[in-house]
């Protein structure tokens, strides 16, 4: 399938809303993420959006085949619409349309065109590597997904030998000193934003708030959580996680689903009570629960995988940026100078 098969639009972005079925309808068949849904993507733009990014669409026979949103880094830098609250970048493209062909026809619509284009935070698991020897890529991540396990017992069991002991310990101290622990998942819209201030308290009590990284309801990033939870509410799509030491919350994780995956986006918990890993007890309970009800399959992470995504058995693969440069050579010489000196 070549770009010039493809009919091209471009537009201001305040005209996401008129394609957003489009959008979806290519998301759903291709990468098939809740990330790259209308809804998330609707959500970023309405609060992270300058808007002086542009939309690009290319329709080939009535459907959309490509959809990126690109904003302007320099006089001749553009990328892919990339806030830090969004695991990958703005764009879906059937699979195999990825290549240099169709990136320098989307360079080309762009004023000016761009002498570089970065297609930032791209799914390995979408658009496999490798790509044209014109298409330069770089590590972003690692990141991790789960198969919900369907036998809770085995999967517990698979772990190390020092992983079974130390979680079996956490709990038996808690239930030595008369500790109940509880899981709590929130699904209703009307009770989103308690949860995301909760989750916010407890993120600025650690150490993300010296960072000045911390989720506060009155923030921007508290404000664009509670818009998108609230929006995958009104279709059953959002999940808060809430963990109890009796009454009071020791961990949350703010997740949404979509097409039996379900995201987990952001999690926290009380480091007061970390020798007890309260955050990897609630999602041993909850991969526990979810497994019981077979509605979600796969967990998603998309976050760096650390240590605790390997305990729990997570399958790993790449996210990736690509550069796209007008003069690839020439590229390829900077950088080989870069790498020299």
């Amino acid at each position: 399938m070549l770009s010039n098969e493809i009919n091209w639009q471009v537009q201001k972005i305040t005209e996401f809303d008129e394609h957003a079925s489009s959008w979806d309808e290519l998301n759903v068949k291709n990468n098939n993420q809740s990330v790259l849904s209308a809804i998330f993507i609707q959500a970023l733009l309405e609060n992270f959006s300058t808007g002086s990014e542009l939309l690009i669409l290319g329709w080939q026979n009535e459907s959309l085949v490509f959809g990126g949103i690109f904003e302007k880094v320099s006089s001749i830098r553009w990328r892919t619409f990339q806030p830090s609250q969004a695991p990958l970048g703005a764009l879906i493209c059937e699979a195999d349309l990825l290549n240099f062909e169709l990136i320098s026809k989307v360079s080309k619509l762009l004023p000016n065109s761009p002498l570089l284009l970065d297609l930032t935070q791209i799914d390995s698991q979408q658009h496999p590597l490798p790509l044209s020897s014109n298409l330069f890529t770089m590590p972003y991540i690692s990141t991790g997904k789960l198969a919900v396990p369907t036998n809770f017992d085995e999967y517990f069991a698979s772990f190390s030998k020092n992983t079974r002991q130390n979680f079996n310990k956490a709990r038996n101290r808690l239930a030595k000193s008369g500790v109940e622990t509880r899981l709590e998942i929130i699904t209703d819209e009307s009770s989103i934003k308690e949860f995301v201030s909760i989750y916010g308290d407890i993120e600025s009590s650690g150490w993300k708030n010296t960072e000045g990284t911390a989720i506060h309801i009155d923030n921007e990033q508290g404000k664009f959580y509670v818009d998108m939870l609230a929006a995958f509410a009104r279709n059953k799509e959002a999940q808060i996680w809430c963990y109890y030491f009796d009454d009071e919350v020791v961990a949350v994780d703010l997740c949404i689903s979509m097409a039996e995956t379900l995201i987990i986006l952001k999690t926290t918990y009380e480091e007061k009570h970390s020798k007890f890993s309260p955050s990897l007890l609630m999602k041993l309970d909850a991969y526990k629960k979810l497994g019981s009800e077979s509605k979600i399959k796969t967990i998603e992470y998309f976050g760096k995988t650390k240590d605790w995504h390997k305990r729990l058995q997570c399958e790993e693969r790449d996210i990736y940026h690509i550069t796209w440069c007008k003069y690839p050579l020439l590229f390829k010489l900077v950088n080989w100078l870069k790498k020299f000196k």
